[in-house]
């Protein structure tokens, strides 16, 4: 229902919850978005309730950060729920690890070889 007024938010990696999920790779629950300033000030009137977080990859590097919420007044993520999230997380932070343009594997008829213009190291 608030998707146009949250997506997209940013966030900096210091001085804001999502920052420290980022930093520390370990997800954070709140019952209420409003539990953390720079959620509450970014989010301004937008209703937002009970807040999952969780980093976007397991190890490393972390991409970022995966943000589900509630609408106010629904109740809190159970912890199985953040286990599904996480996972969930896990794996698009392997989509876009693959679907970087870092990547230097491309697939054609003849197999697989790297674009040289598109590998570190490599001159293209």
């Amino acid at each position: 229902a608030y998707a146009g007024e949250i997506r997209g938010l940013r966030f900096p990696v210091d001085g804001s919850l999502p920052g420290q999920v980022m930093r520390e790779r370990r997800a954070a629950s709140l019952g209420s978005a409003r539990g953390d300033a720079s959620l509450a000030e970014a989010l301004g009137a937008t209703p937002i309730g009970p807040t999952l977080i969780v980093p976007l990859g397991a190890g490393e590097p972390v991409r970022g950060v995966l943000m589900v919420a509630r609408a106010e007044g629904n109740p809190p993520f159970t912890a199985a729920t953040g286990r599904m999230v996480q996972a969930f997380a896990e794996q698009a932070a392997v989509v876009l690890e693959t679907g970087s343009p870092r990547t230097c594997t491309t697939w054609s008829s003849s197999g697989c070889s790297p674009p040289a213009s598109r590998c570190p190291g490599r001159p293209g």
